[in-house]
Order: structure tokens, then sequence, then C-alpha cells
């Protein structure tokens, strides 16, 4: 794959992209909705539980390894024009890769790592390939393959299911832990050939690698911090609900994912754009996307029956998890706020800034949990909800510093504000 050159696209370009391959983008993106949801079908509620509180670990774990290289990357080549650094970017990966996938599968068959932590480590590794090889075909626009490998991990649960489904067999996590080892050696092994290929393209100076490492960081610190924010609801409920709760919970997310599946397909269509259009170009389009997102959010919650056929765990849905997926499909919509706003933060220089405000919120998150487990009982509800006030507060402080660099986002944030009343005001009367 080339990256010499990077292709601006243009409106007749997109527009034909939109109708011709939408369709078949969602289908990929369709396998990562249904792939956990499936999984229920075929799992005890136990077994679904512990795989989801260690994919909340592992995509945690995977921002840590990706080290802020997928978001700096477009940032080095786009912006920077510096294209010769996409071997010192490659190399990084295979070398976390094959680092990490060795040691912890020593670490686990030597019986110091049960399976739960083996397959959040994998999903780790997995998830930082993804991450990368995403953005690597983000920021040349060709984005079939982006899709794909965004949908590759939740394919290869499908490939898992279906194993199960035509051999009559019940669920077993080592299954899905063969299937994952396999496609990590084969992603090492094919990288490994690319570079030992062309390593007269590789050149490793100190200085360049700090340069890189330099401007990696804030990057590393956004995602960890947002994929957290994202994924510690389940980790917190794991603690204070266990794993049934966890289960419960994550199936609901899971449906409200939809959201983001398809705001995920037309970010890939835009994602070079918001590094070139100004501040009322990009109000615009974020409020468009941001009204589409609502819409299909809706559509999702009053649509849920429609799907009770063919999942279980939706036959005995209570008014209490009514409650938390409708505030899930609302969080869904302020995420994707949140995402729009990392780009131009990114842009701007100024994620070191918002990354400050995001740590001190998730603190006050944490911490908030802990004084009300003081007066009552910690349940899921209460966790979803001061979840979905934390991320409106974090929102309102991206808009802040993206004000300092005299980026004002006036309709989108108007739009948040209203959404965030809305939300609350009916999760409080539902």
């Amino acid at each position: 794959m080339s990256i010499n050159k990077i292709d601006t696209p243009n409106k007749n370009k997109l527009l034909k992209k939109l109708f011709f391959f939408i369709p078949l983008y969602g289908v990929l993106k369709l396998s990562s909705f249904s792939a956990p949801l499936l999984l229920s079908n075929f799992s005890t509620k136990i077994e679904y539980g512990q795989f989801e509180y260690a994919f909340s670990l592992g995509v945690v774990i995977g921002v840590l390894f990706d080290f802020g290289s997928s978001a700096s990357y477009p940032f080095f080549i786009l912006k920077e024009k510096k294209v010769d650094l996409a071997s010192i970017f490659k190399l990084y990966l295979v070398s976390m890769l094959s680092l990490c996938f060795f040691l912890v599968t020593i670490v686990h068959y030597l019986q110091y790592l049960n399976e739960t932590y083996y397959l959040s480590v994998l999903i780790a590794i997995v998830w930082h390939a993804q991450m990368f090889l995403s953005s690597i075909f983000k920021t040349n626009n060709q984005a079939f393959y982006a899709i794909l490998i965004d949908s590759l991990f939740f394919l290869l649960i499908n490939i898992s299911i279906i194993y199960i489904y035509i051999y009559n067999l019940r669920y077993d996590v080592k299954l899905v832990i063969y299937v994952l080892s396999l496609y990590i050696i084969i992603i090492i092994l094919s990288f490994s050939y690319t570079l030992l290929k062309n390593k007269s393209a590789i050149n490793v100076d100190i200085l360049i690698l700090s340069e890189v490492f330099k401007v990696s960081f804030p990057f590393l610190f956004n995602a960890f911090l947002m994929m957290f924010l994202a994924n510690c609801a389940r980790i917190l409920i794991e603690n204070y609900c266990g794993l049934l709760e966890v289960a419960n919970f994550s199936f609901l997310f899971r449906i409200s994912y939809i959201v983001l599946a398809i705001y995920q397909v037309f970010n890939i269509f835009f994602f070079s754009r918001v590094y070139l259009m100004k501040s009322k170009e990009l109000d615009n389009w974020f409020l468009i996307l941001a009204l589409t997102i609502t819409a299909i959010a809706v559509i999702v919650f009053v649509g849920t029956p429609f799907f009770t056929p063919f999942f279980s765990m939706l036959h005995k849905l209570e008014r209490t998890e009514k409650r938390i997926f409708f505030i899930l499909c609302s969080y869904a919509i302020l995420w994707v706020i949140s995402a729009l706003n990392e780009g131009v933060l990114g842009r701007e220089g100024m994620l070191h800034k918002s990354n400050i405000s995001v740590f001190t919120l998730i603190i006050i998150f944490i911490l908030s949990i802990n004084f009300i487990d003081i007066f009552t009982e910690i349940t899921p509800n209460i966790i979803a909800i001061v979840n979905f006030i934390i991320l409106s507060m974090v929102i309102q402080s991206q808009f802040y510093w993206l004000g300092r660099k005299k980026v004002f986002l006036f309709k989108i944030r108007l739009f948040s504000i209203i959404i965030t009343i809305l939300s609350v005001t009916i999760y409080c009367f539902l």
C-alpha cells in the first residue's frame, strides 16, 4: 500500500462512495453490532459478562499499547507532510505486537494469568493493531479497508460463533483465545515481511523518534482517557454489582452501539476533512451529523421490541433496564459529539489542555461513585447516569479549549446542551 499520495476528497467522489458503498459498509459494521449480541445467545450470563469485562479492560489497555500512534500518524502524514515517517510507525507496531503477545502468552501458560485477563490482553493487542491499520487507511482515504479493519475484531467473534453453531458446541473462551492468537500471529508475520522487504526505507533516528513520541503522547493520553470513560462503567459495575449486571448493562450498551457504528462509517469518509475545514463549515457538518445520529438513536430506542425474537436477553427487559437503555442511547449521541471535537482539538494542538480537564472529570466521576456508595447501594442506573453527566461536562470543556484557539462551534455546542438537559429530564420521568 502506497502512502506517498494523500488525496483530498471532493464532493462528487464522496457522494459516489456514499451511494455505492454504504450498503456494503453497513454489512461490515453490522458485524460490530451483532457479534456481542449473538454471543449472548450461545453463552451463560456469567460467561457473557466475563467476555464484556475482558473487552472493557482490553480496549483501554490497547490504547496504551497504541501510544497515540494511530492518532499522530495522520498528523505527521496529512498536516506535516512527513510521509517518510510511515516506516517508523510500522516498525513500532510490529515490535509492540510481538513483545506483548509472546510475553503475555508465556505468563499465561505458566499459570500466572487467568483466562479472563489473558483474553483482555489479547483483545488489547488486536485493538492496537486495528486502531493503527485503520488510521493508515483513513489517512489515505481508503474507506473500505478502514471499515473492514475497524470491524475485524467483531468479525473474528462472529467466525467463532458460526463455528460454535455449525458444530453444535457450547461457548468456550478458549475458542476466542485461539482465534485472536492466530490473527495476531498473521499480522506480526505479514508486517515483519513487509518491513524486511523494504528495510532500506527504515531510518531510525533518535531525534525523529523523540519528535514522534512527543507529538504522540497527548494523543495517547486523550485516547486513554476517553476510552476509559467509555468503558469504566462496565468495570465499575463489575466491582459494585457483579458479572451478571455487567452482562445486562453490556447487552443494552451493544444495542445502542449501532449509533456509534453508523457514525464511524461517516467519520471514515470525512476523516481527513477535519484537518482542512474552517470553523463555520465544521460547525455545520457537525450539526448535520449530530441530528442524523440523534434520529437514529431515537429509532433504535423505540424499535428495540423488534429485536426481541432474536435475542433471549431482551425477553425480560425490566423498567430499570429500559431507563439504562435510554441513557445509553443519549450517551451515544454525546459520544459522537465528543469524538468530533477530539479531531479538531488534535488539529489545533489543544489535546494536552483538554486532557487535563478530562482527567479531572474522570477523577470526579470515580470519587462521586465512591461518595454515593456511602449513602446508598450502587446500581448500574446510578453509574450510567453519573457517567452520562460527566461526559456532557467533558464535551463542554472541549468547546472551552477550542474557543481559546478561536474555533467557535456555536451550533453543535448549543445542540449538546439541549440533548443533555432533555435526556436527564426524560430519564427522571421515564
